[in-house]
């Protein structure tokens, strides 16, 4: 299919019509026509049409409900398909269009923030990645978020945080989500894993010790990743003897750990079974 960037101003900047099932379905017939001729990388026609679209939806004569609907499209649909490169430029594109009204698009602000945080994260920029996520304003009181949402966010500022070598915001960001309830136990055991990790940025060995200890206890859906972080620190730090009667160890329960078993010495083990 052949499409101009003069053929997509012209279809959009014709009346309007008022009705906005009308409208919406115009707006969408073309962006679907450009979604056509997706590629990667992108050329730079198509990125302009993407752009006009862009600006078309934030004419104060295009109702909230449809600009919205369309930069929630281009958050879930059209970033995710470009390039990294064209995809962050396009995302800062929409994220100056959008933030020009930026108390009508925070969630489409916030979504496209995340997108951008992934990019860098991807490319191991922590600081960037961090800076978008502090950015979403989580707790203004302009979009209620759900719990789960904002302590998934914390934790994860908080890991960007300690990849920057940044403990201090790390902590402040782990204190925010310490007060958090989530239902959902792969949350629970992220926070408790970040907060060690936080604990050892801090040089409190012992809390970091015990921390790790009881996630390999009880915490039976611990992800790879901290499980082997929790057995290397009490390797480091040889805690799991005087940790014994903090968590009540028994016989039986290392038995059936053999990760916690190879962390502790065999005439603790002995001992225990006196």
């Amino acid at each position: 299919m052949c499409l101009t960037v003069a053929e997509v101003r012209q279809r959009l900047s014709r009346k309007l019509p008022s009705s906005e099932r009308h409208l919406i379905v115009r707006v969408c017939g073309v962006l679907n026509d450009i979604l056509e001729l997706l590629d990667n990388p992108c050329s730079p026609d198509v990125i302009e049409m993407l752009k006009v679209i862009i600006e078309t939806c934030v004419d104060e004569n295009v109702s909230l409900v449809i600009s919205r609907q369309i930069f929630t499209d281009f958050n879930s649909k059209v970033l995710p398909e470009m390039n990294d490169a064209q995809s962050k430029l396009l995302a800062f594109f929409m994220l100056d269009i959008m933030c020009r009204r930026s108390e009508l698009f925070v969630e489409q602000i916030s979504n496209a923030r995340l997108h951008l945080s992934t990019i860098y994260e991807k490319d191991k920029n922590w600081r960037d990645a961090v800076l978008m996520l502090v950015a979403i304003p989580l707790e203004s009181g302009q979009k209620l978020y759900s719990v789960d949402y904002k302590l998934a966010t914390f934790i994860r500022i908080a890991r960007l945080y300690l990849e920057d070598n940044d403990p201090l915001q790390a902590e402040l960001y782990i204190n925010r989500a310490s007060i958090l309830q989530p239902d959902d136990e792969y949350l629970q055991d992220a926070y408790n894993s970040t907060h060690a990790r936080v604990l050892d940025y801090r040089k409190r060995f012992i809390k970091v010790a015990h921390r790790w200890t009881k996630l390999l206890l009880f915490r039976p859906n611990l992800t790879d990743d901290d499980r082997i972080t929790a057995l290397n620190h009490l390797r480091k730090f040889k805690k799991v003897e005087s940790l014994y009667f903090e968590v009540n160890l028994t016989i039986d329960m290392i038995n059936a750990n053999s990760s916690i078993c190879e962390c502790i010495d065999e005439h603790f083990v002995n001992q225990m079974a006196l």
